[in-house]
């Protein structure tokens, strides 16, 4: 029997802190966060969503390896590949 999708992938808070809000006051609230913070918070993320992109394809991962994991490797310098002259 497979887990239900939100087992291995939670309901972020702010859905269920902001219930109300529109989209155009999430972005808001999105572009007023400092560019540390945002790309603190986009890396965090990457383990749920893996997680749950592998639960959708019926082949659930355990999300306690991919958080340890993603521990491990840190995040990158940078997410921009440099330009070649």
């Amino acid at each position: 029997m497979k887990r239900p999708l939100n087992s291995v992938f939670p309901v972020p808070s702010a859905a269920v802190t902001f219930p109300s809000m529109t989209v155009a006051e999430c972005l808001q609230r999105w572009r007023a966060l400092p560019l540390a913070e945002r790309k603190r918070r986009r890396w965090a993320r990457i383990p749920r969503h893996v997680a749950a992109s592998m639960a959708f394809e019926g082949e659930p991962v355990d999300l306690g390896w991919l958080e340890e994991l993603h521990r491990r490797l840190g995040p990158p310098g940078s997410s921009t590949h440099p330009l070649k002259p």
